[in-house]
């Protein structure tokens, strides 16, 4: 009912029996709102008669200005004249029913003609309310929950109009005074509301079908590029994000650029983009190392991605591309190894890094690396001495005083998570290979809210509440001056995902406004700064020494743990899921890369299929050919997805990859 008063347009009513409902509805709303309201039914002249109190509570609306309409079928509003006259910001359907003794699939029928028909004269950001019986909707928030083919699967036929359910509410017909339900089986009589369950809709963009996968050409500074189509896409996002001030990842990159602020640190914003032959991208990959691809930086020195994008446009006319293809920097390692400056830089930037489509992970995320050098002056050996294992030494302590500052910035922004540091062996007779960077440590981050003390488990035997959100290396230089490299790369998409209680990853890369208006709302600032009372005490340390003096450790450890972290939630409360199933025969002349696989399927649906797994594979003795079967999971985060439409992406997907890999279809 809260929400009904807020509701600022017309609100159109379907399907009323007796009008009791509308009755009710206009009791509870200002006066100055009435005006707004069209309550309509099925009903004709004729057969309102057999509702009792039809009559009365019709003369009742209509002395207070509310338009009453009969013989208004809900699944033809969009053919209706009168109805047409207005856009409607409120939609109301209080339990449909088809009429007669219970039939799913009329009844489904009947909720996805309204759907369709309702969303057609439905305002921008306008909701749709449908209210059903205990059980009949078919989601878990009913109790009981139906099998889905024992629902009336509200959701699904929703879908179909390209609408999402973004809320479901209990129905209190005690909240409504004078309302008496009425219309079971098409008769004047009352049904059980108990358990009745209102569920809200709202327009979503549907999910793109491709009219084309193959690759783009793209034009960046003047340069021309070809691109993939997935690529393509995630570039025009990174430059909406890049723009987008209240971004998540904006937020925590700026967060902790601001936690490390001294007065010799140097902030480097970036953008790596890698020239290569347009040839052997992805092909040819053992599945054994996925993700292992050596690639060239070539663009580095200080452009900004948002300048760089800027420029970002679509070649469509017939200019040759030279051969090189554009694709972001697997990890920003090369260029952190490489800088020889004496000061803390920090780069930041969005890489790409092959994967596999599997869990809460995508092949292009934002990255951000802290790179402190570490001077050590010269190294007096004595004759026989081992130069590696004395590197080895200063290496380790420089990576336990490297990691306390880390881990003090990740604990000022993830306070509600525990940060753990996974060692790595190095072998020490490697240390002085030139240009080659040694894994340290794995960083790991694992929320508090899900570790239960009374368990048995623990953080260290627990592994699967962790999440790696970054790693630390090093490098030692011995030429003129020995010198150490310490960095730490950090996973932003996962670290973000974690500050904010982000369930799927996906959302970070959404422009449904449901999600970006969440975005405002953050304030990533106020939580891990010093408390007032405290900040004022690390103020006046500084008439004694300058701020260049002060440790992390010290202006962290007095932070604010009481601010709760903001919550993002999904725009979809129940996205439709769907399964298809490919099978084929491998094509015998190359090997099967699933890395190649992939990125066809990325091409086409971009990240709407969420995973793809191998359920049987098997070769054929007597033609020695190879069978593959892979279950492909289709779900969106944000948008509309029915299942014609997985349906046909799904063939498309089937059609490229035979055409791209040869494979034979099965």
């Amino acid at each position: 009912m809260d929400r009904l008063r807020q509701i600022d347009g017309k609100i159109l009513l379907v399907g009323e029996g007796d009008f009791s409902f509308s009755v009710s509805l206009v009791n509870k709303l200002p006066q100055s709102k009435y005006c707004n309201i069209i309550s309509s039914s099925l009903e004709t002249e004729e057969s309102i008669n057999k509702h009792q109190n039809a009559r009365r509570n019709m003369h009742w609306l209509k002395d207070r200005g509310v338009t009453v309409m009969l013989s208004t079928d809900a699944t033809t509003l969009h053919e209706n004249s009168s109805i047409l006259q207005h856009k409607y910001k409120c939609i109301i359907f209080n339990f449909p029913h088809a009429g007669g003794k219970s039939n799913h699939k009329k009844n489904r029928k009947l909720l996805n003609d309204f759907f369709t028909s309702a969303a057609a004269v439905l305002e921008d950001q306008g909701q749709i309310f449908v209210t059903l019986c205990k059980g009949q909707g078919g989601t878990p928030s009913d109790r009981p929950m139906r099998k889905w083919h024992d629902s009336w699967q509200v959701v699904s036929m929703a879908t179909n109009a390209s609408l999402i359910l973004v809320n479901i509410l209990p129905f209190v017909a005690e909240d409504f005074g004078t309302y008496t339900s009425t219309g079971f089986r098409s008769l004047d009589k009352g049904f059980h509301t108990d358990n009745a369950l209102t569920h809200i809709f709202e327009i979503a963009s549907s999910v793109d079908i491709p009219n084309d996968s193959n690759n783009v050409n793209i034009r960046i500074d003047n340069e021309i590029y070809s691109c993939s189509n997935y690529l393509y896409r995630k570039l025009l996002q990174i430059r909406t994000i890049c723009k987008n001030v209240n971004h998540p990842i904006s937020q925590v990159y700026n967060r902790l650029v601001e936690l490390l602020k001294e007065p010799s640190i140097e902030n480097h914003g970036f953008h790596i983009l890698l020239k290569t032959s347009s040839s052997n991208i992805a092909n040819n990959i053992p599945e054994s190392e996925q993700a292992s691809k050596d690639q060239e930086v070539v663009n580095s020195n200080d452009v900004t991605v948002k300048q760089c994008l800027e420029s970002l446009t679509l070649v469509t006319d017939d200019t040759k591309v030279a051969d090189q293809t554009l694709i972001l920097a697997e990890n920003l390692s090369h260029l952190c190894s490489q800088e020889s400056s004496d000061c803390v830089s920090i780069f930041y930037g969005p890489v790409f890094k092959p994967c596999v489509i599997s869990g809460n992970q995508s092949p292009v995320e934002y990255h951000m690396i802290v790179c402190q050098p570490i001077k050590i002056g010269d190294l007096d050996i004595q004759k026989g001495g081992d130069v590696n294992s004395v590197l080895n030494t200063i290496m380790k302590n420089a990576f336990e005083d490297f990691k306390i500052t880390v881990q003090e910035m990740l604990n000022a922004i993830s306070q509600t998570s525990v940060i753990e540091f996974q060692l790595h062996d190095t072998p020490e007779n490697s240390l002085l290979a030139e240009s080659k960077s040694h894994l340290v440590s794995s960083i790991f981050i694992k929320e508090k809210n899900v570790f239960n003390e009374s368990d048995n488990s623990t953080p260290e035997t627990n592994d699967a509440l962790l999440v790696e959100i970054g790693q630390v290396c090093c490098k030692i230089d011995c030429g003129d001056e020995c010198k150490i490299s310490m960095y730490c790369e950090l996973n932003l998409h996962k670290l973000t995902c974690v500050v904010y209680n982000i369930s799927d990853q996906r959302l970070l890369w959404s422009d449904d406004y449901r999600i970006l208006n969440q975005f405002s709302d953050l304030d990533i600032g106020l939580y891990g700064k010093p408390k007032e009372e405290d900040s004022m005490n690390v103020g006046a340390e500084q008439n004694d020494r300058t701020k260049a003096e002060q440790s992390i450790h010290k202006r962290l450890k007095c932070a604010d743990t009481s601010i709760k972290m903001p919550t993002i939630k999904p725009a979809s409360m129940y996205p439709m899921t769907f399964i298809h199933h490919m099978s084929f025969w491998e094509n015998g002349e190359v090997k099967f890369s699933v890395l190649e696989f992939c990125d066809i399927i990325r091409d086409i649906t971009d990240d709407v299929v969420i995973s793809v797994e191998l359920i049987d594979k098997y070769v054929d003795e007597d033609s020695g050919r190879t069978s593959r079967c892979y279950a492909l999971t289709f779900q969106s985060v944000d948008k509309s997805l029915s299942y014609d439409i997985s349906w046909k992406l799904q063939s498309l997907i089937r059609l490229e990859v035979q055409r791209r890999m040869g494979i034979v279809l099965r």
